[in-house]
């Protein structure tokens, strides 16, 4: 599962619990919109130790970073994108292809 769509379906499950206090039906029909537009897009925040190992990261602060995923061959996938994600050898349905990468 993706950090975003994860973090926000916990804050929308929050939401929804507090409802009594704060009775705001727009809060949740704009977190359930945001919650739609996250699992749809195909970009991630990286979170080291939950996605793939980063190859040549230049520690430059904020950026994207493609995934690969399957078997990258390193040195190749280097030439070509600069720096990458190896996101595994498995892939599901709508998988991120950009991470937001922040070191």
């Amino acid at each position: 599962m993706r950090v975003t769509v994860l973090a926000l379906l916990v804050v929308l499950i929050l939401l929804y619990l507090l409802f009594p206090l704060h009775r705001s039906r727009r809060a949740l029909c704009i977190l359930s919109g945001l919650l739609a537009l996250a699992v749809v897009i195909p970009v991630d925040v990286y979170v080291r130790g939950f996605q793939g190992p980063i190859f040549g990261s230049r520690h430059s602060g904020p950026r994207f970073v493609k995934v690969v995923w399957g078997m990258p061959m390193i040195q190749r996938r280097l030439d070509q994108y600069g720096e990458f994600v190896a996101g595994g050898c498995v892939t599901r349905i709508n998988d991120t292809s950009w991470v937001l990468v922040w070191d």
